[in-house]
């Protein structure tokens, strides 16, 4: 199993500034990401704060714990435990001199190190969540209370420190989580400094910006101690130097707004810690340059809960202001004391400040390199739909379209592989053409014509009268829900987005499809005069990477359907392959593959290349000139006559004249 794998398997993912994921634990009822999510090695590493058991996580996720292993030439030597070589056990105890619970750290020969919490006698926290634990060392803050007081990651490190005469505390939650305001409040009401020593890795550095910022909205304004020289994860434990200078060159911290922040592929997000253990989230969709200034749908969420949104031209103080206001009223009235309408305005401006250049950071280009290994393209259903790719299917109003597109798509979503080989994946049909009444009854035919019982359910989205602009945040909700892989949409005329025949529509179109799955088809109609390619703009055939020009032949009871492929990245253009409907009063009854021969004009519909038209002319007259030839079927002369000069299929005959004559060659 892949980290993005398991990703998908989880809720309210997070990427962290540190490094890893978080995510809501499965295993309990959970509301603030307690689940940590590493790679390391080849093995995806779990990890609940609130002291949920590997096992329990795992059978909520339905995941087998060999699966972890990510490559299993790596897994016997991740298997293999490095001897261990020391193990040290701290009590936690809280301002009533009561121990809490035991923290055992465990050294191995490697370098590497583990922990293990026990309560009352058992192993795990028994639901006591870490980041509520007491701060190691709290009892010595009454020790000089003139000096100053150094707050360090890990009970290790404040132990050093307190033994060279220092008020030392450690953080016991672990880099990748924050003490709660619980935890901190007994740095309140001293009148020393407050230093903050962090780890030198990224990970330690953002786990004391976080509790920075969680000092900050408390009230108190902590330094930030800066060890230039420190090894890789040094900490206080390994500096043996001059302590006193080391907290002369400290910083007072000061808010970065890079700390939190979490770009996705389809969003850039800002986490702000709040008083009393509240959280903020400042979150960017849709961001885009319009002409007046750049614009994006901003939402701010208190504790995970909505409280105002707008989308507006991010650029505009006036407009932040707004929107900032709007959400401070939707503050508890102990945050308001400390963190008002100035603070989220001031927040808002720098987060909207960002959000252009963290888009063209995550557009940029970078270097790539030819790799013969990369695997080819697969196909969900061949040769029709790449997975990855989008698939545009065309043809005028009435001619099967949306038969076809159900039988492409009940046969995918149930691995029926009577008409087509496909690969069994969950499907999303998005019905924006018809009634559900009239999906359910057309649902129920191609599932008969297939084999299938006539009940057997397919996930639908069914908003006739609405258009796919209007409904792509629900499809996106519908695809999480169910695990979906693969769209289909009937039909791109009803996409809301603009005029079709406008390069920004078509983009607009393919852009939609492609941030609700890697993998979609659409039907497109085509103009009353021509039916060789899809109506609209020429970015329709750009962005997909199938285009399937649908042709029909109607017989008596038959409907003979033909799709061929017009344009194809990575799959050969100019397939064509018939199927037979069958058709009573009561609908579709059966779908087949067409016999050969049996709908002789489909092939008629083909668009020919210019060497078969020439070769089939030339095999009727058995020879003639390029200017008699071009006229024939219709194409400019100095075409035809640099193909016939440059192709082996053709031969000079004879010249009379100035005339030379060509046939094919045998």
């Amino acid at each position: 199993m892949t980290l993005q794998e398991l990703l998908r398997k989880l809720d309210n993912v997070r990427k962290r500034a540190a490094g890893g994921y978080t995510a809501r634990c499965p295993a309990h009822q959970d509301h603030h990401n307690s689940l940590a999510i590493n790679e390391l090695d080849g093995k995806l590493l779990l990890h609940c704060f609130r002291g949920c058991s590997l096992d329990s996580i795992l059978d909520k996720l339905n995941v087998e714990t060999s699966e972890l292993f990510i490559d299993s030439a790596l897994s016997e030597a991740v298997k293999a435990k490095p001897k261990r070589v020391g193990t040290k056990t701290w009590d936690i105890v809280g301002t009533d001199n009561v121990v809490i619970a035991q923290h055992t750290r465990h050294d191995y020969s490697d370098g590497s190190k583990s922990y293990i919490w026990s309560r009352n006698g058992a192993k795990g926290l028994n639901g006591y969540n870490v980041v509520n634990m007491p701060l190691y060392g709290l009892l010595w803050l009454e020790d000089n209370p003139d000096h100053d007081i150094i707050l360090t990651e890990g009970e290790k490190a404040a132990d050093s420190l307190h033994n060279r005469g220092y008020r030392a505390l450690g953080t016991v939650c672990g880099s990748a989580s924050c003490p709660s305001e619980e935890s901190l409040m007994p740095l309140m009401g001293w009148e020393s400094k407050l230093f903050l020593w962090p780890d030198n890795d990224h990970s330690g550095r953002n786990h004391m910006s976080q509790i920075a910022q969680r000092l900050s909205g408390m009230g108190l304004d902590p330094y930030i101690v800066n060890w230039r020289e420190a090894p890789p994860k040094g900490d206080a434990a390994d500096y043996d130097g001059d302590i006193e200078s080391l907290l002369s060159d400290a910083a007072k911290w000061e808010p970065v707004i890079s700390e939190g922040l979490l770009v996705l592929n389809d969003k850039i997000e800002q986490e702000i810690m709040l008083p009393f253990d509240n959280t903020l989230l400042l979150q960017a969709e849709n961001i885009r340059k319009e002409r007046t200034g750049v614009h994006a749908k901003i939402s701010i969420l208190l504790n995970g809960a909505p409280i105002a949104y707008d989308t507006f031209n991010i650029t505009r103080d006036k407009e932040r202001t707004s929107l900032g206001n709007s959400a401070a009223e939707h503050f508890p009235d102990n945050v308001k004391a400390t963190y008002g309408k100035a603070a989220i305005k001031k927040d808002l401006g720098l987060f909207c400040s960002i959000l252009w250049q963290k888009q063209i950071d995550q557009q940029m280009g970078k270097p790539l390199t030819g790799d013969e290994t990369v695997i080819p393209p697969t196909f969900i259903l061949n040769p029709y739909i790449l997975r990855g790719g989008g698939t545009v299917m065309f043809a005028p109003p009435g001619m099967g379209k949306s038969y076809i597109a159900m039988l492409m798509a009940v046969s995918i979503h149930n691995g029926v592989s009577t008409l087509w080989n496909v690969k069994r994946t969950k499907v999303l049909f998005i019905n924006l053409e018809r009634s559900e009444e009239s999906m359910r009854r057309r649902l129920a035919l191609v599932n008969r014509s297939l084999g299938l019982a006539s009940t057997s359910p397919m996930v639908f989205l069914n908003a006739r009268g609405m258009a796919l602009n209007d409904i792509v945040d629900a499809a996106k909700a519908t695809i999480k829900q169910y695990g979906i892989e693969i769209v289909f949409l009937d039909s791109i005329s009803r996409s809301g987005l603009g005029d079709l025949n406008e390069n920004i529509s078509g983009n607009r179109i393919i852009d939609a499809m492609s941030s609700m799955t890697a993998t979609w088809f659409a039907i497109a109609h085509t103009p009353r005069a021509d039916s060789d390619h899809a109506y609209g703009t020429v970015m329709l055939d750009a962005g997909a990477d199938i285009m399937v020009k649908l042709s029909t032949e109607q017989q008596e009871g038959t409907l003979g359907v033909g799709l061929e492929i017009v344009k194809g990245n990575d799959v050969a253009k100019g397939q064509m392959k018939s199927y037979a409907l069958e058709f009573t009063d009561a609908g579709l009854s059966s779908a087949r593959i067409a016999r050969p021969c049996e709908f002789s004009e489909i092939n008629l519909t083909r668009k020919k290349s210019l060497s078969v038209e020439i070769k089939e002319y030339l095999l009727q007259v058995g020879e003639a000139t390029a200017t008699e030839i071009a006229e024939v079927i219709g194409r400019d002369r100095p075409t035809v006559s640099r193909l016939i000069i440059n192709s082996e299929l053709f031969i000079k005959t004879k010249r009379e004249g100035k005339n030379t004559y060509y046939g094919v060659r045998q």
